[in-house]
């Protein structure tokens, strides 16, 4: 194999079941709010957390982008290959942003992200 075959098979991302993307922190201001895996260009809008970003800053030797919240929608978009959700819970997610059903378990900040996500869909 060769010294330099022995560094290659070594290396713990030579047995990786998954690919090793690079990620990008996604910060707004000084919190930290997400990460993607290819940022998009300064200015544009992204969907991250259930809400809408706009990037204004992207520091790629940090893999940082700093971006701010704005109100609107955009297109998500889905970039390789998530696992497959069951019919029936995309049923019940469906269901749940249409009724109108306060959940006595959440806490105030999912109660504001729930409303949140309901007004998007109505």
């Amino acid at each position: 194999m060769g010294l330099t075959g022995e560094q290659v098979v070594r290396n713990f991302r030579f047995y990786s079941v998954f690919p090793d993307n690079e990620e990008f922190a996604v910060r707004d201001e000084s919190k930290e709010v997400g990460s993607i895996l290819s940022p998009p260009p300064q200015g544009e809008r992204f969907a991250l957390a259930g809400r809408t970003w706009e990037v204004m800053e992207i520091d790629l030797k940090r893999k940082t982008v700093y971006a701010k919240q704005v109100k609107g929608k955009v297109r998500t978009v889905w970039n390789g290959g998530g696992g497959s959700i069951h019919s029936k819970i995309l049923q019940r997610m469906k269901r749940v942003l249409k009724e109108d059903i306060t959940y006595s378990y959440l806490q105030p900040g999912a109660v504001k992200r729930l409303c949140e996500a309901r007004d998007l869909v109505r």
